[in-house]
């Protein structure tokens, strides 16, 4: 079972057929602390949607308002390509925070 900890909560990660439910690709729900990631998605895609559902619990959390699914989808899509595209810098910001 893997988790998350967004502030001072943790949230368990699950992966299940959820886009025949919801018509999304993932959803993260705070009563129970639980984000869900559709299971069909490959490994980039699985992880894009995953960043995108922290995105969301990161805003609720800190700025206590819900952005919009355009404003988290700039935000995870930017965040993921910086990532992806600079690899040796986050392993070291990685290494810093410890």
């Amino acid at each position: 079972m893997k988790n998350v900890k967004i502030g001072y909560a943790d949230y368990e990660i699950q992966e299940d057929k959820i886009a025949e439910k919801y018509d999304k690709l993932g959803r993260i729900t705070y009563a129970p602390q639980c984000i869900i990631v559709d299971s069909t998605l490959n490994k980039r895609q699985g992880t894009e949607v995953l960043l995108h559902e922290i995105l969301h619990g990161i805003s609720t959390m800190f700025l206590e308002t819900e952005l919009t699914e355009k404003q988290v989808n700039v935000m995870g899509n930017g965040l993921s390509g910086c990532i992806r595209d600079n690899q040796k810098l986050f392993k070291e910001l990685l290494d810093n925070l410890k």
